[in-house]
């Protein structure tokens, strides 16, 4: 999915369906999931509608050498056969490709200057690549507060008919009745609309995306859905309510590897996670 992707360079919401129903014709749900693990690991980029915060459209990275929490650096956007088979035979590097649903090529260095060596090479034949340091550290130090997203959303009048809330004892949307206070909510108006209603605005929610829907609600209810574990460095939160956008990116970035599934925990697990990165996450979210 990501050859093609690389190929195309950008393309609407409803193309990115067709080549997800392409791989996976019998998995509904392959679209929303590959697109967010492609955006995690830095290589798309995924426009929201403004309005109704659905994903419009998408653009891949530029080719962008990253650098993650244990000094490895990870190949993230853009790629081509040539850029993977030229980093693969570089000098000065050990390069090796880890798992196969979203392969991930890491280069391990010998040392900065061998690094930019490699670069060096790369562009003299043609294959431009950036290079990000320390990546999910920097970024996370100037994340902003997620609900600084609520200032500036669309207000919904929520109805009767077709409307869900966010349970947090299980973590899944169930139908709110008569409830309209605050917390999550999820109702059909021309498609699946998702937002957040807060203390003192009842019947009002503003329109965000699912997961910041999710986070932001349970943040205001004092039910946080992440936990972190120092001595091991693992993030974790319920599946289905992975971290929202660029906190998706800083908290995958510090392995440079997609977040690991925990089916038996009902639990997704961001790896190697420093306690300052995961500080500033748990800052962001308002926790």
């Amino acid at each position: 999915m990501l050859d093609a992707m690389s190929y195309m360079g950008a393309g609407s919401w409803a193309g990115l369906r067709e080549i997800a129903q392409s791989l996976a014709p019998d998995e509904p749900y392959f679209a929303a999931e590959a697109a967010r693990a492609l955006s995690a690991l830095g290589h798309i980029d995924i426009r929201l509608d403004p309005r109704t915060q659905r994903p419009a459209a998408w653009q891949i990275a530029p080719a962008t050498l990253v650098e993650t929490c244990d000094g490895s650096w990870v190949l993230a956007g853009a790629r081509s056969d040539q850029l993977v088979e030229a980093l693969m035979s570089a000098q000065g590097a050990n390069v090796t490709i880890e798992g196969e649903e979203l392969p991930v090529i890491r280069i391990r260095p010998a040392s900065v200057d061998a690094l930019l060596e490699l670069v060096e090479g790369l562009e003299g034949r043609g294959l431009a690549i950036a290079t990000s340091e320390r990546f999910a550290e920097r970024v996370a130090e100037h994340l902003p507060p997620l609900a600084d997203l609520l200032s500036r959303a669309e207000r919904f009048q929520i109805g009767s008919a077709k409307v869900e809330r966010l349970d947090f004892g299980s973590r899944q949307w169930i139908e709110a009745g008569d409830a309209r206070g605050a917390g999550a909510y999820r109702v059909e108006h021309h498609g699946r609309l998702h937002g957040v209603s807060q203390a003192g605005d009842p019947g009002i929610m503003r329109i965000v995306d699912p997961l910041s829907a999710k986070h932001l609600a349970a943040a205001q209810a004092g039910a946080a859905f992440v936990a972190y574990d120092p001595v091991a460095q693992i993030l974790a939160v319920p599946i289905g309510s992975e971290l929202p956008m660029m906190l998706d990116r800083v908290a995958t970035l510090c392995s440079g590897a997609p977040a690991l599934v925990r089916r038996e925990l009902w639990s997704v697990q961001y790896l190697f996670v420093p306690s300052i990165v995961a500080g500033h996450i748990q800052r962001s979210l308002g926790l």
